[in-house]
């Protein structure tokens, strides 16, 4: 298998972030809130996927959504029934 990741960097604090960009945007009769919830669901499998690709990590491992139209990254927490962070 091959995977893409959009944006993997590790910060000031020495948090790995794995980010994937998303160019979706909430439709007029839904606000955002829910959308991001929404998305934040789809995603979240893709987002651990990635995840797993770095068993060794040394670093505590972040998972984030950014939202290019709206601009917003979105923190994707791995516990199925938790909501976003942003």
């Amino acid at each position: 298998r091959h995977y893409s990741i959009d944006r993997t960097f590790i910060d000031k604090a020495g948090t790995r972030w794995i980010v994937d960009y998303k160019t979706a945007q909430p439709r007029a009769e839904s606000d955002e809130q829910t959308f991001i919830s929404k998305q934040v669901q789809l995603y979240r499998q893709q987002l651990q996927t990635y995840r797993n690709l770095f068993p060794n990590e040394q670093h505590p491992v972040r998972l984030g959504l950014y939202f290019t139209d709206l601009p917003r990254l979105v923190e994707v927490t791995e516990e199925a029934g938790s909501s976003p962070k942003s």
